[in-house]
């Protein structure tokens, strides 16, 4: 995952799209990933979409969120 970040940024993108960037990690790399997001964006000032299904990963780093159904936005909150 953190190779991934790394080819992405390399080509100094104005916004990161994570997708599932944590599933199907153990829970200590799941917080290295999530921390070095973090950094991402505080570090780089940028801009990091997040697709996830994990709950805990919604808490720990957005500060917008926004839930889809069929390609639909159903609901918004800060």
């Amino acid at each position: 995952q953190r190779v991934g970040i790394a080819r992405a940024l390399a080509n100094d993108p104005e916004i990161l799209i994570s997708d599932e960037a944590t599933s199907a990690l153990d829970p200590q790399t799941t917080e290295e990933v999530l921390d070095l997001l973090e950094d991402i964006n505080r570090k780089l000032n940028l801009t990091i979409v997040i697709i996830t299904h994990e709950m805990y990963v919604i808490r720990r780093l957005a500060d917008k969120v926004a839930v889809m159904e069929t390609g639909k936005v159903i609901e918004e909150g800060p």
